[in-house]
């Protein structure tokens, strides 16, 4: 429910995109852990969603972050596949009272250049 994800992100970096006054993603960064990315199923395959993990990985690359990662639904491997992610095995994340089985994968970072 909205109020059980606004205060799970309450802490984190939070990108949101909108078109025409829309939210149709969101995503957010917890120190080194991309989180809670959510595209509306009207727009994905658009690219909205790549452009919201790379910004997120812009953010941390400057917060001086070299390995990112990213607990994923298994409809979303192939996904972050195509982004350089790569698989470290599964787990169980927990959101609220819904528990969900996650595919666990890392990134290594390019260091930013005078950082």
């Amino acid at each position: 429910i909205p109020a059980d994800f606004c205060a799970d992100i309450k802490d984190d970096y939070a990108l949101v995109a909108e078109l025409q006054g829309q939210i149709v993603a969101v995503g957010t960064l917890r120190q080194n852990e991309i989180r809670r990315v959510y595209v509306s199923p009207d727009y994905q395959g658009v690219g909205i969603g790549e452009t919201l993990v790379l910004a997120l990985e812009v953010e941390a690359q400057n917060l001086g972050i070299e390995n990112i990662q990213i607990e994923c639904s298994p409809n979303a491997l192939n996904f972050y596949k195509h982004l350089s992610y790569v698989a470290n095995g599964t787990s169980q994340s927990k959101i609220g009272s819904a528990i969900f089985d996650v595919i666990n994968m890392t990134k290594r970072l390019p260091t930013l250049a005078g950082v």
